[in-house]
């Protein structure tokens, strides 16, 4: 049976991490050969279309004589005007495809890659320096209202639901892993979302978590983390959460063309999107209307490894964060990366959202930059100089 996603691209995520957790020393097999991502023209109809590459499939395999086999069409998107597919074609199949007047994109596999790295550092400051102008205060400012009412998405690896951060709060709603349960058995999601909404660790502290499982283990397909997007856009929309919710979405920032698409839908439909900036040496591309944030050391400092581009939001606490982890419901773990720095940022916009009453992205998003610290990041790069900030007048 064909799922029904949310926008078309299929590419491998695989977790670089400096070091491995147990919890991830089995790999989640995957193979993109002869994979490809096509995007169609708003307007087109799916079935129809569809029904054109299957015959398109069994022609070109009644001509084969290598007797290798293609699975065809694997995921459906469909958000909004954004309409596409993922399948297993062969290389003159998807030539053809691109030849087709319906299609505007025909993209092959690629790579895509969270953004953490493990450390042993065991200091939790990123509370304090998104809350107060000067850094290295002890304490953290905000007010009470904490996210209440508010819903955090968190497309990861899922969410320890069992963890005291969470209180209750935490959720798994969706694993598009097919045929698992939806557990975190990584730790990411888990140590993302208690950034976004845990009680220590958390900028929310109130807010709901969802968590949309799209990992399993150290990989997965861009297909796989489509269909996650769509379904946590589509159960905001269905519970008419879009002005009180964030989707975060933690991995490394080299989007193409299909997901960058979808991102794009999701926000046009009111919902605040969250993404990492990339990792050195393979800058963001993600779409303008997002927010993109990268990650500094507890000086202010952009970490070594960070993306400098302009397409940088905001930079936020990123180095050596201590947060939830897997394995009971008192587990910690630190970890380095846009990963973290995206998932403070995710929770000041349910923050925001839940005190000031923001009402769609554009102002979400303009709310943070208005509040953001100007030109207090050493080494930014290219990007703009704003610090994440709370606005609690510290």
């Amino acid at each position: 049976m064909r799922l029904r996603i949310s926008a078309t691209a299929l590419a491998f995520l695989t977790l670089r991490l400096s070091t491995c957790s147990p919890a991830t020393q089995g790999d989640y097999p995957l193979d993109v050969s002869d994979r490809y991502i096509v995007t169609l023209k708003p307007g087109t109809e799916i079935p129809e279309h569809i029904h054109h590459v299957e015959s398109l499939l069994a022609h070109q395999g009644v001509e084969r004589d290598d007797g290798k086999s293609f699975a065809g069409v694997t995921h459906e998107y469909h958000i909004s005007d954004f309409r596409g597919y993922a399948g297993h074609f062969d290389r003159r199949t998807a030539d053809l495809l691109r030849q087709h007047d319906n299609v505007t994109a025909v993209e092959p596999d690629k790579v895509w890659t969270l953004s953490s790295v493990i450390t042993q550092s065991k200091v939790p400051y990123g509370l304090s320096l998104i809350s107060h102008r000067q850094a290295n205060k002890p304490d953290y400012a905000y007010d009470s209202s904490a996210g209440g009412g508010t819903w955090a998405y968190v497309v990861d690896s899922g969410i320890n639901v069992q963890h005291g951060e969470f209180e209750g709060r935490a959720s798994n709603g969706y694993n598009a892993v097919r045929g698992e349960p939806p557990t975190d058995s990584f730790g990411h999601g888990t140590h993302v979302a208690a950034l976004i909404g845990g009680k220590t660790y958390g900028v929310a502290k109130k807010t709901h978590l969802i968590g949309v499982e799209i990992f399993k283990g150290q990989k997965t397909t861009y297909a796989i983390a489509l269909d996650g997007l769509q379904w946590a856009v589509n159960d905001i929309l269905k519970t008419n959460r879009a002005a009180k919710a964030v989707i975060n979405m933690s991995a490394d920032g080299v989007g193409d063309k299909a997901i960058n698409a979808a991102v794009r839908e999701a926000i046009k439909r009111g919902i605040s999107v969250v993404v990492s900036g990339g990792i050195r040496g393979a800058p963001t591309s993600w779409p303008s209307d997002a927010i993109v944030v990268a990650p500094t050391n507890q000086r202010r400092v952009s970490w070594d490894r960070a993306d400098k581009s302009t397409r940088i939001t905001l930079w936020a606490p990123g180095v050596d964060i201590r947060s939830a982890w897997i394995g009971s419901s008192a587990a910690s773990r630190t970890m380095s990366g846009p990963s973290q720095a995206a998932g403070y940022v995710a929770g000041l916009v349910v923050y925001l959202k839940a005190m000031r009453r923001l009402p769609d992205p554009a102002s979400t998003k303009q709310s943070l930059i208005m509040l953001a610290l100007r030109n207090v990041v050493g080494n930014p790069g290219e990007a703009q100089n704003l610090f994440a900030y709370n606005g609690s007048g510290r």
